[in-house]
């Protein structure tokens, strides 16, 4: 019985450990895909989806399992500093993904660029073309090929960072 009890604990952490957190862009103008739409770009199970203003919980949730990968989008950004000062052992702040931040705004720039400074593998911090798509935010960062539009970022960051 004990030797079963120990065997579901290490499946259950091996399912934690492979579960995502994305937290959402912008969803509310016209054009915009839901949170859940936007999460489902990343064609993965066990996906845990945040509306950006909902980061806090997004953080909370990072903080009990800090081997999941968490992806921050475009406005969801803005909040990668937050989060990657909650990491307690700063190994895990290899799972942190920013993807496409805003950084026409001021504080999502700052907050990436922190976020950095703090451990965040400037390879996570994902960029497009424009500055709107987070360009010039860092100086090595991968880059979203051209093809790709903003929401195509999603995809891209899946096949290359979550195989």
């Amino acid at each position: 019985m004990k030797s079963l009890l120990i065997i579901l604990i290490l499946i259950s952490n091996q399912i934690l450990a492979q579960s995502i957190i994305f937290v959402s862009g912008l969803y509310s103008r016209k054009g915009d895909l839901s949170p859940k739409q936007q999460a489902k770009l990343l064609n993965k199970k066990n996906v845990k989806v945040f509306k950006w203003n909902d980061w806090e919980m997004a953080r909370l949730e990072f903080t009990k399992n800090p081997n999941q990968k968490i992806i921050l989008f475009s406005k969801g950004c803005r909040f990668a500093q937050s989060i990657s000062e909650s990491v307690k052992d700063k190994k895990h702040l290899k799972n942190i993904f920013i993807v496409e931040p805003y950084t026409s705004d001021k504080e999502t720039r700052l907050s990436v660029k922190r976020a950095v400074k703090l451990g965040v593998p400037e390879k996570n911090v994902v960029v497009g073309q424009i500055k709107e798509r987070g360009f010039g935010v860092v100086d090595n960062p991968t880059k979203t090929p051209k093809d790709k539009s903003h929401f195509g970022a999603i995809q891209f960051v899946s096949e290359t960072f979550l195989k």
